[in-house]
């Protein structure tokens, strides 16, 4: 079909136009390009990565920050400083740590939620067809891909381990005091698994997912924001920080009495 002057988009198309995609698209005719001026669920995926970088990026700083919070002896030097003491509250860097873990789980429950509802309905839209696609029985598999993918499953397993280290946080006063403890030491899998959660098998390979219309030399390559740059150098001070710690002079103390002290809602 002789388009004449009006100006071309993706794939030779007159802009505003979408073209059929199939495993070739170079052999495809214009007159094979439809009316498409608007995306399937267009504002859905133009708001939604957007949120979602944004959750990612929020989640990601506060993993940078948690380490330093549990840097006790860094902490304890600090808080002898006047000048330290002055500007900054050291009083509160319990409940800054606390309320940091919050943060993450609140952010990572939207994060999750909003992919598995965007993605959810996309991989739905695919494969039920529907009007949004010409010819009405074409159907997209590729939607459902993220499903399938090594960063869907790690993201998964952080998300659990996050709502069990949240979990016991919050019943800590329910709960017996090691389930707490060995809960909270999880933590160093949770940075592990997050730091392997961006460095997949795409990443690896460098390429993003492929579509219908790529061939070998259309791939796209990848460039994922990785976690290890935000929180590798504050673990890194933390372990300093534990391996310090142990070399200093240890006091056996002996308890002489205990007194059991009940409040209200707690044990």
């Amino acid at each position: 079909m002789n388009w004449g002057g009006v100006p071309r988009g993706n794939h030779g198309c007159p802009l505003g136009l979408r073209r059929l995609v199939t495993d070739r698209c170079d052999d495809v005719e214009d007159s094979d390009c439809y009316e498409c001026p608007r995306a399937n669920r267009y504002w859905a995926r133009v708001l939604t990565p957007t949120l979602e970088f944004g959750l990612m990026h929020a989640i990601m700083l506060q993993m940078g920050a948690l380490p330093l919070t549990m840097s006790h002896y860094t902490l304890k030097s600090l808080s002898e400083i006047d000048v330290v003491q002055r500007f900054l509250p050291m009083h509160r860097v319990q409940r800054l740590h606390v309320n940091i873990g919050y943060f993450i789980t609140i952010m990572l429950t939207l994060a999750v939620g909003g992919f598995l509802t965007f993605f959810g309905t996309l991989c739905r839209d695919s494969r039920e067809g529907g009007s949004h696609f010409k010819p009405p029985d074409f159907k997209n598999e590729n939607d459902c891909v993220k499903f399938e993918s090594e960063i869907f499953l790690t993201g998964i397993v952080i998300f659990g381990m996050t709502l069990l280290i949240a979990g016991t946080a919050i019943f800590r006063s329910r709960l017996p005091y090691w389930v707490f403890i060995c809960s909270h030491q999880l933590v160093f899998v949770w940075f592990a698994v997050a730091i392997a959660h961006t460095v997949d098998d795409q990443q690896r390979t460098n390429h993003g997912e492929p579509r219908k219309s790529d061939s070998a030399n259309e791939r796209k390559t990848l460039k994922r924001s990785q976690v290890w740059p935000w929180c590798l150098g504050s673990l890194a001070w933390y372990w300093l920080d534990r391996t310090y710690l142990s070399t200093q002079h240890r006091f056996q103390a002996q308890i002489i009495k205990a007194v059991l002290r009940e409040t209200p809602g707690r044990r």
